[in-house]
């Protein structure tokens, strides 16, 4: 399917074949939301021979990530984590057709208790790190949200196929709070990040450090087209040991 829509892409844009980096940003204008959701998936097929465990999607946003996981993965258990009010309404509404999704309003994080959450003024760049002057997006609102950890939330949890990180530089900080989880978990597809639009945002080499330390291997990267410079990325990691 991802061939037939670059086919068609490339078919309406033929005119303006002249500009590679016009045609390569059509391209992922269309296909940046899922790139990394697809090359995740199929890489994991490809590897696994039985696909089982939970997923766990870290920053659901309004649930398509959870969704796109629940039909990719059929019959597997996906849990959502989002704590953004403005947001987790339409999640719950989204998700309320598939049984197999379950969602829950706090925010995953090194210790359990209550941080600030920083609202931006697009959502999808909020986070527990407050946000910097940058020219992307910028704070809306701060608020107090309730906040678990990985250990404490998936303690009963026995396999764990998948999870998906994209918390806008608190990866670091969610996965230390979670290292007993990570000895169980099969893969972990994790936002990668090259700016410093967060205050004390963690970077994509502190990431990868972390990850290797605790028996995790690089499978995968997934960039799209960075017009402006590849500010993040995304990865995927393989637990050697599973």
């Amino acid at each position: 399917m991802k061939k037939i829509i670059f086919n068609l892409v490339d078919f309406y844009i033929s005119p303006l074949k002249w500009s590679a980096s016009l045609s390569l940003f059509a391209k992922h204008r269309i296909m940046q939301h899922n790139e990394h959701l697809l090359a995740a998936v199929h890489m994991i097929k490809r590897i696994e021979n039985k696909i089982e465990g939970d997923v766990i999607d870290v920053g659901a946003f309004n649930g398509s990530t959870s969704i796109f996981f629940a039909k990719n993965f059929p019959g597997l258990k996906v849990t959502g984590f989002e704590p953004n009010p403005a947001t987790f309404p339409q999640a719950k509404k989204n998700c309320e057709n598939y049984p197999g999704i379950s969602l829950k309003q706090v925010a995953v994080d090194q210790e359990e208790g209550e941080l600030d959450f920083f609202v931006s003024d697009n959502n999808l760049s909020s986070s527990l790190n407050r946000i910097t002057d940058n020219e992307q997006f910028s704070m809306k609102q701060q608020i107090k949200v309730k906040v678990m950890t990985l250990d404490g939330c998936l303690e009963s949890v026995k396999l764990v196929l998948l999870i998906k990180l994209d918390t806008q530089g608190r990866e670091l900080k969610i996965m230390t709070g979670g290292t007993q989880t990570l000895k169980k978990t099969k893969y972990i597809l994790t936002e990668m990040n090259n700016h410093n639009y967060y205050e004390n945002g963690c970077q994509y080499y502190q990431v990868d450090a972390f990850l290797r330390e605790h028996k995790f291997k690089l499978v995968n990267i997934s960039s799209g087209y960075n017009y402006a410079g590849m500010t993040e990325y995304d990865a995927l990691y393989k637990n050697t040991e599973l």
